[in-house]
């Protein structure tokens, strides 16, 4: 079995591909109470595609996606009845002034683009974290299907950013879970 990464941030979103990724939640969370947010959408992240026998085969855990000091957020998504929310792509934008870079600050625009839908979501940040919640399982399909996200559940109840050197990395405060 190929090795994965489990955590991702700023510094690897070249290398990132969220094509058909699907969203099971999306939590704003406003750790400190503060002007701005984090933005966390709970995916099921395809690591592989693994061509078997002519079909494929998908290495798929859930994850955190975590779009931190988020402000300017436009939600722009039509669902209708059992449609899912799979990711088409994700796009980053640099929109630092010159006065923010020369602070060594950096704001992107993001914006999430989904299957069968016109618009999607914009917003900006000074970056993002994903972490895996679980280990990678092979699978015959993209995601796993609602059934079986308790963990998901349970994740959108409670997301608390661990302190870690990607976040202190991103110019955030360390965050430690409420008592």
């Amino acid at each position: 079995m190929k090795e994965h990464a489990n955590k991702w941030s700023n510094d690897d979103f070249e290398d990132m591909c969220w094509h058909d990724n699907r969203v099971h939640g999306v939590k704003i969370h406003n750790p400190h109470e503060g002007y701005e947010y984090d933005i966390v959408f709970l995916i099921d992240h395809i690591l592989e595609w693994i061509e078997m026998d002519g079909r494929f085969r998908f290495r798929v855990a859930p994850a955190t996606l975590a779009f931190h000091g988020a402000h300017n957020a436009k939600i722009d998504v039509v669902l209708n009845y059992k449609q899912s929310l799979d990711i088409d792509r994700i796009e980053r934008q640099d929109i630092s002034s010159d006065a923010e870079k020369k602070a060594g600050y950096t704001r992107y625009l993001f914006s999430i683009h989904f299957h069968q839908q016109i618009n999607g979501i914009t917003l900006e940040a000074c970056g993002f974290t994903q972490s895996l919640t679980r280990a990678p399982i092979l699978m015959d399909r993209q995601s796993f299907d609602d059934t079986e996200d308790v963990e998901q559940d349970s994740l959108l109840q409670s997301v608390v950013m661990a302190p870690t050197a990607g976040n202190s990395a991103l110019g955030l405060p360390p965050q430690t879970p409420p008592s």
